[in-house]
């Protein structure tokens, strides 16, 4: 595999741990640079009176380091691959010091041994299984998972039937207790399901349909637990999954193979809650059958995940699936060859191709969460919400942090290109060709579909003392809710109304039509884009805030007469509204996409138009919720410069929503243009309960000349003023009290 800066940094553990190795990145900071074949190694200086002895193995890769860094790979062996990666010549070649061989040494002894306890393991599961053990183990199991189903069901009718209307106030440890008991159950699958419904009541907007259709899965799952034994075989593999009663990989790796060349699709990294563990998520597709396959790898936060999986290559490999209806989860029983570059199998040509198939496999799977969809000419539209639209005008919603929606438009320019992502929550999330992308998914639900808001009524009235009746329906559903509404206990029969509907709904998934035309695609390019390795120097300088750099290379860009890279528009963009002495080179290197990205966004508008931003142009509010913080931040600051009472209203209605990290931000913003009309704005934020939020407004209100703070600050300096005549001397002293009133701590004066 051929490494890039993006790939290296990718490996880091958390973003301190890629700036500090971009720190390392520099040739005067090591004594020895030197390579041979797959193996780097160097010297580099420390705090101490011995250099740190640092080594990589490519392949896997594999990582030594003697500094006490607990970070893996540290700050050290991520600076020695940034080196060869940008600065190759620097090394020297020649065969590895003993330090070097006896690492390499004793990796090879590992493998001989992983291979050993490999083939004895191999050897073990050859052996006769005792049958009697493996049932009676497996019998009481589902006997737990059972008893602790039936135990949440009565929990949940009960919600219901005393009305959903109370769930947003319930404290987290009311849901944090439940999912515990399920966890006890050895059910982790509706643990995870107990905690989404503990974010969503919390999270306002339409929280109680999406209340109401986690309950409803949960319901689906005990329903079908109860028949459990009569299931068909793959259901009750689906069924264990969505529970996590999970087969072991011995298992799973007796069953029948597929050998093909499998091209890597997109690879996530998640944060499992309930463990703490990062989830690699590693989507591959056929390239002769035509299968997709989902590849999970697990590993704590400070190690690094496998990149031998990256976006854009393939290998040939026996992968073999878990048991299941609609196969999607599989192990790698052997690989035949290394990965290799390779084109990425053919996508579905049509939305509702993607849907259908969809809405197929959900239709035999109806809890089934994520569905691989590989599109193909499908465009992203910068509405609100956003959108894709294919080429008959089809369209899915499109769901993630707007930064990276903003550089899928980037990319795009108006035309349509192939895009791999996942099915779920009625939305597709898009995956960039990344080696470890880690999706920052938004929170906001979409608008729930009639009937279940109907539903989702009812549910927060509640059904005890009322004749409740399931709602009649007509279409297919009807005969179902008819069946449904003959159930004796109405909290019981909601919820399984709400389960089939929203099964229903989810499997009948239809692309919808666009509510406005679609843009016309940006002007053809005159200027050829930069080189790669000037690509990934700017991305490098946008990572780092390396201001002081950037000037440099948008002056040389410049001079060069070429483009910035299209996916970094974005984050140039952003760069001019906020510092207005690069926007000419900011518009001459973003070139016509950059004119055609501020067509859609407000704040770029100010970039090519000074006037953009002014007293005429309403804030609408509902930019508040829809904009990306950082993107708010943006167009608030643009406001503030040339209109800072409309700022400061915007800040007054809106801040007391935000947490107290962003509440203490959006205070600061008035620093720019500060006069006395904002005074009564920060007396406000005086009375704020977080003290980063005083101080911040403590801090802006004693640069206000002739503010009431200022004042009162002077006023308890002169009573805590005290004088005393010694001689032909005065001597002065403060006496403040021992302890700060409220009025003390209001100003942001605290007890030392």
């Amino acid at each position: 595999m051929t490494w890039t800066n993006d790939k290296v940094m990718a490996l880091a553990s958390d973003p301190a741990a890629a700036k500090a190795g971009q720190g390392q990145a520099s040739p005067d900071k090591w004594i020895l640079l030197a390579n041979r074949e797959q193996v780097l190694w160097g010297e580099c200086r420390g705090s101490g009176k011995n250099p740190y002895q640092v080594q990589v193995e490519w392949n896997e890769p594999a990582f030594r380091c003697t500094c006490p860094s607990r970070k893996f790979p540290c700050k050290h062996s991520l600076g020695l691959m940034l080196l060869w990666v940008h600065q190759p010549r620097a090394f020297q070649s020649g065969p590895p010091p003993a330090w070097v061989t006896e690492w390499l040494d004793s990796r090879e002894k590992k493998k001989q041994k992983s291979a050993e306890k490999a083939k004895a393991k191999q050897t073990e599961m050859q052996k006769p299984i005792d049958p009697e053990k493996t049932a009676r183990q497996a019998e009481e199991r589902k006997n737990k998972i059972r008893d602790g189903l039936q135990i949440l069901m009565l929990r949940l009718h009960d919600l219901v039937a005393g009305g959903l209307s109370e769930l947003p106030s319930l404290p987290y440890r009311f849901w944090d207790e439940a999912a515990r008991r399920m966890v006890d159950a050895q059910a982790p699958g509706a643990a995870r399901l107990i905690r989404e419904l503990a974010v969503i009541t919390a999270g306002g907007g339409a929280w109680a349909a999406g209340a109401l259709e986690r309950m409803a899965r949960l319901k689906l799952m005990a329903e079908a637990f109860d028949r459990f034994d009569t299931l068909e075989p793959e259901l009750q593999a689906e069924l264990r999954s969505q529970l996590g009663w999970f087969l072991s990989k011995e298992e799973v790796l007796k069953g029948p193979g597929i050998v093909d060349f499998w091209v890597v699709l997109g690879v996530t990294v998640e944060e499992d809650e309930e463990s703490g563990l990062q989830v690699q998520r590693i989507w591959l597709g056929s390239r002769d059958s035509g299968r997709p396959a989902l590849l999970l790898h697990f590993a704590p936060q400070n190690q690094a995940l496998d990149l031998s999986f990256n976006p854009g290559t393939g290998f040939k490999a026996e992968l073999v699936y878990y048991p299941a209806l609609v196969p999607l989860r599989a192990l790698v029983r052997s690989r035949m060859t290394a990965n290799e570059a390779c084109p990425q199998p053919g996508g579905y040509g049509t939305i509702a191709e993607a849907l259908q198939a969809f809405g197929a496999a959900a239709a035999r799977v109806p809890w089934l969460e994520r569905f691989p969809m590989l599109l193909e000419e499908v465009t992203p539209v910068p509405d609100a919400p956003w959108f894709l639209i294919d080429r008959r005008g089809q369209t899915i919603p499109l769901m993630e942090k707007k930064s990276l929606l903003w550089e899928l438009a980037a990319l795009s320019g108006g035309r349509p290109l192939r895009l791999f992502g996942e099915w779920r929550e009625q939305c597709f999330f898009p995956i960039p060709a990344l080696p470890l992308f880690r999706p920052q998914t938004a929170a906001a639900l979409l608008p729930p579909h009639p009937l279940l808001k109907n539903l989702a009524h009812d549910a927060v009235l509640g059904t005890r003392g009322r004749n409740y009746q399931i709602p009649a329906v007509g279409g297919p559903m009807e005969e179902w809710f008819k069946r449904l509404a003959a159930e004796p206990e109405p909290a019981g029969a909601l919820l399984k109304t709400a389960a089939v509907l929203t099964a229903g709904l989810r499997a009948g998934s239809l692309p919808a039509e666009p509510t406005r035309s679609v843009p016309e695609p940006c002007a053809a390019e005159v200027l050829p884009l930069c080189r790669a390795g000037a690509a990934d120097l700017l991305g490098q300088i946008l990572r780092n805030a390396g201001e002081k750099f950037l000037i440099e290379w948008l002056e040389r860009a410049r001079a060069a007469r070429c483009l910035a890279p299209h996916h970094l528009l974005p984050d140039l963009l952003d760069q001019a509204c906020r510092r207005p002495e690069l926007q000419s080179s900011v518009r001459a290197l973003a070139g016509q996409r950059g004119i055609w990205l501020a067509q859609w966004n407000p704040d770029w508008r100010a970039v090519y138009d000074p006037a953009a931003l002014t007293e005429a142009e309403p804030w609408d509010p509902a930019e508040w919720e829809e904009r990306d913080p950082k993107q708010r931040v943006i167009r608030l600051q643009a406001l503030r410069s040339r209109n800072p009472a409309v700022m400061r209203e915007i800040l007054a209605e809106k801040i007391d929503q935000e947490t107290a990290k962003e509440r203490a931000a959006l205070t600061a913003l008035l620093k720019e243009n500060l006069n006395p009309d904002d005074e009564p704005f920060l007396e406000a934020r005086l009375e704020d309960r977080s003290l980063s939020v005083r101080q911040a407004a403590a801090e802006l209100l004693s640069g206000l000349e002739g503010s009431g703070l200022n004042r009162r600050m002077q006023e308890r300096l002169e009573s805590w003023l005290r004088t005393e005549k010694k001689f032909l001397r005065t001597i002065f002293s403060l006496e403040p009290p021992e302890n700060c009133d409220a009025a003390m701590q209001r100003d942001g004066i605290q007890e030392s």
